[in-house]
């Protein structure tokens, strides 16, 4: 994943600035914190440690040091500023102008000619800005502990803590905008199919804070089955009420609320919590799941609230496109639903879904489910039911399904199975059984393989799959 944005030439032009803009640590004599009978020469190497480190970063992101010339220049100007200042302070008080208009005259073309020749001075003397990745880089370099060649003596702990933080704070402020990326690569044996190779998915996100309490995120996705990139999110996440600084609204009523807008995974029930690959330790979306919302994605509104033993939502999205007989479906005119559930600590929670699809008559289809969650220790254990009713000629009126998954945490390896069945009505469309085992090769990196079996047709399958990255999360209900 390449860092370099074409945006980073600004902020690393603007780095210098932002540092120096920064209180000088070394401007008063006593900070709170500093023992007062730290030896003078302690404070003094500290302060000299803070020039280099400041030195070193103007030099690192490209701010070029003063030369002689410009030094005079700058020097003059000030002092041709000055002598301005004095005249105007001497006609004010009583002087008669047109004794000093002469001198006033001279000043101030003196005063256009030094700002001119120091313009000059610094175009020439500027470097082309350096990209994003160069200035993070340098960055890094630079607050990385450096190897002493001799016992020093401990600094103050108040100027280490103000200088730690006022550089940190720099990186920050000049970093705004994060990446995340993740990906995998199978190979699929696969009956009655051939087995080959596929890319599962692969996917660069990046997120940006516009402020403490909005978040601009978007996630750009490629699909291996259709071998082309799409949107798969792109999120205007507004922080509300909780606690925290993301929150304009300090309360413990709730630890997070906020507002929505953007494209986004629906969060209908909790199967969406696993739609990215690296967290799908089964590859595959349940089919119940499929054949109701079928892993829902839209674009529309969504608010939410978390507390600490419950979570709500809602939202108002554009909505599916609903059946109007076997062969015809119809657009949506909107889709709204929501969903609450309750916990306790981390250990239990049961939720319930519900959504509803309308066209210009009125409501044509609707979505409802029950989920349950419970972990112990290594144990995550999860299961969910689904439905969806439609009223169209020649179309299945109930279409619903089941299905549980258990996750064992064997550090740095896992076991995963799962069961999952599909009906319309009362007949038995689908039945499936899963199970897989994997180990982790590196920091967000593992090695999966999977069995995957139809008991109601004749496909079994083995993928063999190697996954890395880091998931997306676009919302601040999944944050």
């Amino acid at each position: 994943m390449t860092r370099g944005w074409r945006g980073g030439a600004l902020w690393g032009t603007g780095l210098t600035s932002l540092l120096l803009a920064t209180p000088a640590l070394g401007a008063s004599k006593e900070q709170p914190g500093t023992d007062a009978k730290t030896p003078s020469s302690d404070v003094a190497a500290l302060r000299d440690e803070v020039r280099e480190l400041r030195a070193e970063l103007r030099r690192a992101v490209g701010e070029p040091e003063a030369s002689p010339e410009r030094a005079r220049l700058e020097v003059e100007l000030t002092a041709a500023r000055k002598s301005l200042a004095a005249l105007d302070a001497a006609v004010e008080a009583g002087l008669d102008p047109s004794a000093l208009a002469a001198s006033e005259a001279r000043l101030k073309a003196r005063i256009d000619e030094l700002e001119r020749a120091l313009t000059a001075q610094r175009a020439a003397e500027a470097k082309a800005p350096h990209t994003l990745y160069e200035v993070s880089n340098a960055l890094d370099h630079t607050l990385a502990p450096r190897p002493e060649s001799k016992p020093q003596p401990a600094p103050p702990a108040g100027w280490v803590a103000e200088a730690g933080q006022a550089l940190q704070s720099a990186k920050a402020s000049l970093l705004p905008l994060e990446f995340t990326a993740f990906g995998d690569l199978h190979y699929r044996f696969e009956r009655p199919a051939n087995d080959d190779f596929h890319i599962g998915s692969a996917e660069l996100d990046a997120s940006l804070s516009l402020t403490s309490f909005v978040n601009v995120s978007t996630a750009i996705p490629y699909d291996g089955e259709s071998n082309g990139f799409g949107l798969a999110a792109f999120v205007i996440d507004c922080g509300i009420a909780g606690e925290g600084e993301r929150f304009p609204l300090q309360t413990k009523l709730v630890k997070k609320s906020g507002v929505t807008f953007g494209r986004f995974d629906v969060p209908f029930g909790i199967a969406y919590l696993e739609y990215p690959s690296v967290e799908n330790r089964l590859l595959t979306q349940p089919e119940a799941v499929l054949a109701t919302h079928g892993a829902w994605n839209d674009t529309g509104a969504q608010f939410y609230a978390v507390g600490e033993h419950w979570t709500t939502l809602g939202y108002l999205v554009n909505g599916l496109e609903h059946p109007l007989n076997a062969e015809e479906t119809a657009p949506a005119r909107t889709a709204a639903g929501g969903r609450v559930s309750g916990k306790v600590d981390d250990l239990f929670e049961v939720g319930a879904s519900a959504a509803w699809d309308f066209a210009d008559e009125g409501p044509v289809m609707f979505f409802g489910g029950g989920d349950l969650s419970l972990s112990l220790g290594p144990l995550d254990v999860r299961g969910e039911y689904l439905l969806r009713h439609v009223d169209a000629p020649d179309v299945a009126e109930l279409t619903h399904g089941a299905y549980s998954r258990a996750l064992l945490h064997l550090d740095p390896a896992f076991l995963v199975a799962r069961y999952d069945t599909v009906l319309q009505g009362s007949t038995t469309v689908d039945r499936r059984i899963s199970a897989g085992a994997g180990v982790e090769i590196f920091p967000q990196g593992e090695v999966r393989a999977v069995y995957e079996q139809s008991l109601d047709s004749d496909l079994r399958t083995v993928t063999l799959q190697l996954v890395g990255g880091s998931s997306f999360q676009p919302t601040g209900l999944r944050r």
